[in-house]
């Protein structure tokens, strides 16, 4: 389990959290409500819909709070929470939620809609911590704009929101701790709390509109230390730096930032496999003292290939798999789904490894892949007799990029949208505490 934990303000909101699998402290009702410490946090429980749009059971992620002091608080990390809730099929709304000091009827939440609101609750304000911790804000709909609190169906609409919320928990800790998502709000907060510029040492993650997205707003990225000014706030890139580990065979690409940074911890002592190519020409100080590592965003099988030919009488590897989960799941996705497909389209920028790696794995499976950074660079060429388009995306690669896609492609004619879901990923990473 994450560093999370989740403040609800009801007793049958902290169970319903509770048999969700997360770590829950009640805190009251309204004005009465009483935060708890935590590393992360989020507020959740159930809330009273302003648009019209949301039934109960729906689910509001909140982009900011506001009160009736008409102080306004952004939410930062918002879109991340909101994609781990819908990876978990779960109907998502976000937009600002208002935090009332009672019940609001109807003529005034039809004020807060024309203000852009989107529901109301009574103690998310409240419950926000005066740090800049990561914090978000999930409430889920009881009662719709037109409904009330009073009313025939509130029990039968209660039941289903307490049964959302008790759905909620795998989605909040996988937000909780996100390694590359993590990676980017550490920028963003970084911005946050020390202002701009920030410097980032390499790219954060490999992805156009990421990148593009954190310098407009105030990330310097740079190449090397000795560009950034003395006393500047730097971030290392989500690739790492120079670890601590002691080995001689790497297997990886030439030039990639992890193997650049693996390597420069023993220059001496590493030797870099591309290939079984490679492998003739190895060199060893010692043929009894080798192991092997490898860098994190390769294809599977191909790594696989290239270890089983390192025929060394005492070869160790690492205690874990070292391909990255989120690389493993999405090529094994695609390979499920690629033998439906007429083509392939990764969403992904040409400097992902991982992302062309996913042009690799359908390939492999005889289906043509084409790698793109988003609906712009889709090639009509590419789609006569493409009746069945498989869609994937690199570990960096922005969901709206992914959705932007499906409505270009949607442009050119009727498109059935089926989502598949292979597994589910649960491995949690928490920001660095001088952000957190």
């Amino acid at each position: 389990m994450s560093d999370l934990l989740v403040l609800a303000p009801l007793r049958s909101e902290a169970l319903a959290l509770r048999l969700g699998g997360v770590r829950v402290a009640r805190t009251g009702m309204g004005a009465k409500a009483k935060a708890a410490d935590a590393p992360v946090v989020v507020v959740a429980g159930v809330c009273g819909a302003v648009d019209p749009e949301l039934r109960s059971g729906d689910v509001v992620v909140a982009t900011e709070l506001r009160d009736g002091d008409e102080a306004i608080r952004r939410v930062a990390g918002w879109a991340t929470l909101a994609r781990a809730l819908r990876g978990r099929g779960l109907r998502v709304f976000t937009g600002p939620i208002f935090t009332g000091d009672r019940v609001l009827g109807a003529a005034e939440r039809e004020a807060l809609r024309e203000a852009g609101v989107l529901a109301v609750d009574m103690e998310s304000s409240r419950l926000a911590p005066s740090d800049a911790r990561p914090f978000g804000v999930v409430r889920v709909v009881v009662d719709t704009a037109g409904q009330g609190l009073v009313h025939p169906r509130t029990l039968v609409t209660g039941t289903r929101a307490l049964m959302t919320l008790r759905r909620l928990g795998p989605a909040l800790e996988e937000w909780a701790g996100a390694g590359v998502e993590r990676a980017i709000e550490t920028v963003e907060r970084a911005l946050e709390q020390r202002s701009a510029p920030i410097y980032v040492r390499k790219q954060i993650v490999h992805n156009v509109h990421v990148v593009g997205d954190l310098e407009r707003r105030g990330a310097v990225f740079v190449d090397e230390l000795d560009e950034v000014p003395n006393g500047a706030t730097v971030v290392f890139s989500a690739h790492g730096v120079s670890p601590q580990v002691k080995t001689i065979v790497l297997v990886g690409h030439r030039g990639h930032e992890e193997v650049e940074g693996t390597m420069g911890e023993a220059p001496d002592a590493i030797r870099l496999v591309e290939g079984v190519d490679d492998l003739a020409t190895l060199d060893v100080d010692d043929p009894e003292q080798v192991a092997y590592l490898t860098q994190t965003t390769l294809a599977v099988d191909d790594t696989m290939v290239v270890v089983d030919e390192l025929r060394f009488p005492s070869l160790a590897g690492p205690r874990s798999d070292d391909i990255c989960y989120a690389t493993q799941n999405r090529q094994q996705a695609l390979r499920t789904v690629a033998r439906d497909a007429d083509l392939v389209l990764p969403v992904g920028s040409e400097n992902s490894s991982n992302s062309q790696r996913l042009v690799d794995v359908a390939e492999r499976e005889s289906v043509p892949g084409r790698l793109i950074d988003d609906e712009t660079d889709l090639d009509p060429a590419w789609l006569p007799g493409a009746r069945t388009i498989a869609l994937t995306a690199g570990a960096s690669a922005p969901e709206g990029v992914v959705q932007r896609l499906i409505g270009e492609l949607a442009g050119l004619g009727p498109v059935t949208v089926e989502d598949r879901t292979v597994g589910q990923e649960s491995i949690m990473f928490n920001l660095p505490r001088e952000v957190s």
